[in-house]
């Protein structure tokens, strides 16, 4: 893979991340310089980590999953898909935007939101 093919994916990858880190900023009443920092060490650090992970459990068990990777791709993002619906049917699909309404949150929820977010997108 190229240097292009690889920037492009790389920019890519990234949208996720920067969304939710809008939000995240969006989501504060007042945005410090301190949860700035806490939010770009964050994403720097999973996005940096997890697809050396991933790329050393894929060497790892390469060859023992080789015959059915794509049936276990297959199997994730159709149960992804099928939670997905199930919230819909639930719930209802519909979009609320308040900007007025933002509720204050908490220092220690939001860095806990921070951390799950991150491995989240990551």
């Amino acid at each position: 893979m190229g240097f292009w093919e690889l920037l492009v994916l790389a920019v890519g990858l990234s949208m996720d991340a920067f969304a939710v880190a809008v939000c995240k900023g969006l989501s504060l009443r007042s945005l410090r310089p301190r949860h700035m920092a806490v939010v770009g060490a964050w994403f720097g650090a999973f996005q940096a980590l997890m697809p050396a992970a991933g790329w050393l459990l894929g060497a790892a068990f390469a060859h023992r999953i080789a015959a059915i990777d794509h049936w276990i791709a297959f199997l994730l993002l159709g149960y992804i898909g099928g939670k997905m619906l199930g919230v819909v049917e639930k719930h209802g699909f519909h979009i609320d935007i308040r900007l007025q309404g933002i509720v204050k949150i908490r220092e220690r929820q939001y860095f806990k939101g921070v951390m799950l977010n991150h491995g989240c997108t990551s």
